[in-house]
């Protein structure tokens, strides 16, 4: 197969890039995506490194931008984040060890959502269901290397469609909008990367010892996991100022605060600093608020 393909098509304003290949190999009757990332001379994971993608663009004849727009390439100015949507992301809230779904989309829209690359969107804000990130039948992780958007790579039908959370199809939808450039206050000049970091921070904060918590933010988490993580930071994305001044006041001010004003508070600080810094500095002006009032 040279020149162009039989089927072509552009790429959906938020649609996954690794999901339009699969979607793009499926209608040009490939038994997988090997073939057209031969052709396009790209190798798998191509989407989340810097990738030449112009020859996939002129197989599929659409604008090589288009695809640039929707990959999670590292960003060559900040070598520790990812392209989401063309800002840079910390590469710590995308989930790029596996792949996630909802059923529902795909059978609703064909195609994949970029949003599902984001460890803090685990539900789809549109139908109420949990993101799908493993096969009921052989029990693995969805990969973005199957050939089929409905199906897994040992041919099983992707259908499971459990209803989420109230308050993680809530943060989906803020997700959501901070995607389309609706981010509401104070998340305007954070957008996704800041709903992201305070959710998962204050979600995963209370959870177990200092390890379990570094396992959180280090290692992909399942939709379970994220759910549990997402429930309990949900709040602080949704209402902000109620939910930090409740925080900051059991940390720092009751008489049996967590951490209080003492030596322990510096570690806290540099910890909140280098999570928040750059993709929240209002926190931080917050927390400075919060102990000058």
């Amino acid at each position: 197969m040279t020149g162009r393909l039989v089927v072509r098509g552009d790429i959906q304003p938020d649609e996954s890039l690794a999901g339009y290949v699969i979607r793009l190999s499926h209608a040009n009757g490939m038994n997988g995506q090997g073939w057209l990332l031969h052709l396009a001379g790209l190798t798998a994971g191509f989407d989340g490194r810097r990738s030449d993608l112009n020859r996939l663009a002129s197989l599929a004849a659409i604008e090589v931008g288009s695809l640039q727009q929707a990959s999670l390439a590292p960003v060559a100015t900040h070598p520790r984040r990812r392209s989401f949507n063309g800002s840079p992301i910390a590469g710590a809230h995308l989930a790029t060890d596996g792949a996630r779904t909802c059923p529902a989309c795909i059978e609703q829209k064909g195609y994949a959502s970029r949003l599902w690359h984001l460890r803090a969107y685990a539900a789809c804000h549109q139908h109420g269901f949990m993101l799908v990130d493993h096969c009921t039948q052989c029990r693995r992780p969805l990969s973005w290397g199957r050939g089929s958007l409905t199906e897994c790579v040992c041919g099983s039908a992707i259908t499971t469609r459990r209803p989420a959370p109230l308050q993680v199809v809530r943060l989906s939808e803020l997700i959501a909008l901070a995607a389309d450039g609706a981010a509401p206050r104070p998340f305007e000049g954070s957008a996704v990367a800041g709903i992201s970091a305070v959710a998962w921070f204050f979600g995963a904060s209370p959870m177990g010892n200092a390890r379990e918590r570094r396992a959180l933010f280090t290692s992909r988490a399942s939709s379970d996991a994220a759910s549990t993580v997402l429930e309990q930071g949900a709040q602080f994305a949704l209402d902000w100022h109620n939910s930090f001044t409740s925080w900051a006041m059991d940390h720092f001010h009751r008489p049996d605060a967590r951490i209080g004003l003492h030596k322990v508070f510096g570690p806290e600080l540099v910890r909140l600093r280098a999570t928040f810094e750059d993709d929240c500095p209002f926190i931080i002006d917050d927390l400075r608020r919060f102990f000058s009032e």
